[in-house]
């Protein structure tokens, strides 16, 4: 059995930003500690058991996962049940002799199902991570190899336990961190405006779907080397001028917006922020926020009524003039008479204590369904309703 072996750190704290490497972790424990496996599990308690919420094996646990999960890893497990045996303290290095009684017949019973999957002897070493959740690091020799865990398996594991609990944390605060951009970015990806994030050379770092739509199927827009390039010169220019650093200082008194195709049906409304630069990162950085205008936008008819305590036929309609539909087309899609289509309309403009549809339209997009409201990518109208 090797002693503790420092190089195995590299490859540990390598974990929070590369988690594949946790296996090549757990392969180097069962290596330097001629164990059969290894795994590293985080619970989270609950009616005096332990549930398992994360774990990480070695290759060879997980190819066998099913059967070590249906085996062993489960709610018979009295590992798990603290009313069996109490939890293991942080630091802590037990064998499972040492947790359970000879006599407990839940632990015989572990015992004879860990020598079915070739299991024999154990070591548990227990940490907390920072949220409280207990976790465990659990080794297991190859049954009948004739050798237990000595006094120097002990000492590795003392030496590993704080940077293995380091690494963990790590973990965890980067999948966190991870998780809340996912968020973040689904909500920006629900806006029906564009929005990118450019250097001052128009070099692309960021855009949420709409602008990224927009940029890849905008005529106005050429695709070139992930850049930001407009397809007319002018505004091209005017774009790269306002996204330099000596505009920010004058961004007060400076237009800060372009316009193509003013007042023709692909109007594209361009605005420039410089982006704050309390951090390095972010600094020499703009936003940019793309809107057209004059594009219908579809909703759900079921989210309308629901909202403007409509009927389901209301909300068609309601949905259709968003669309962009006149009542005559609305009525032709729907094989319904367009007086039928126009009572209709009536009852939704009541409803919604609209006097004419300019007011309606305007309701529903500047309602609580605007950004998840979006331009209709069908080419009928019927493919909407």
């Amino acid at each position: 059995m090797a002693a503790f072996n420092a190089d195995i750190l590299l490859d540990l704290y390598a974990c929070p930003s590369r988690p594949d490497k946790w296996r090549l972790v757990m392969d180097k424990l069962c290596a330097d500690l001629g164990v059969r496996n290894a795994a590293f599990q985080i619970f989270r308690r609950h009616n005096r058991k332990l549930h398992q919420i994360w774990t990480v094996r070695d290759s060879f646990s997980e190819q066998h996962a099913n059967e070590h999960d249906r085996i062993v890893n489960n709610d018979s497990n009295p590992r798990l049940n603290l009313d069996y045996t109490p939890q293991v303290a942080s630091r802590e290095i037990v064998r499972d002799s040492d947790r359970f009684e000879s006599s407990c017949k839940e632990y015989r019973a572990l015992q004879d199902r860990l020598r079915s999957i070739g299991f024999g002897e154990s070591l548990t070493l227990g940490l907390r991570n920072d949220a409280g959740d207990p976790c465990c690091l659990i080794l297991h020799r190859e049954y009948g190899d004739g050798q237990g865990f000595g006094r120097s398996a002990y000492d590795y594991l003392s030496q590993l336990a704080p940077h293995l609990e380091r690494a963990m944390n790590l973990s965890l605060e980067i999948e966190q961190n991870r998780n809340q951009k996912a968020r973040l970015c689904g909500v920006l990806d629900a806006l029906t405006f564009g929005l990118l994030i450019c250097d001052e050379n128009l070099a692309l770092d960021w855009a949420n779907a709409e602008g990224r739509h927009l940029v890849n199927g905008s005529a106005h827009f050429v695709s070139r080397d992930q850049h930001v390039t407009l397809s007319d010169q002018v505004a091209h220019n005017k774009l790269k001028a306002l996204c330099q650093p000596a505009m920010v200082e004058d961004a007060a008194s400076t237009s800060q917006t372009i316009v193509l195709d003013r007042g023709g049906a692909e109007e594209l409304q361009i605005r420039i922020l410089p982006l704050p630069n309390h951090e390095e990162e972010w600094a020499r950085r703009f936003l940019l926020i793309l809107a057209q205008p004059d594009m219908p936008k579809s909703a759900d008819p079921l989210h309308l009524a629901e909202l403007f305590a409509l009927t389901q036929a209301e909300g068609r309609v309601a949905a259709a003039l968003l669309a962009g539909s006149t009542i005559k087309d609305y009525a032709d899609e729907r094989g319904i008479a367009e007086g039928s289509a126009r009572n209709q309309l009536k009852q939704v403009l009541s409803k919604t204590g609209s006097r004419r549809q300019t007011d309606l339209i305007r309701k529903m997009f500047h309602s609580v369904l605007t950004p998840s409201l979006h331009y209709p990518k069908a080419s009928r109208l019927h493919d909407l309703l």
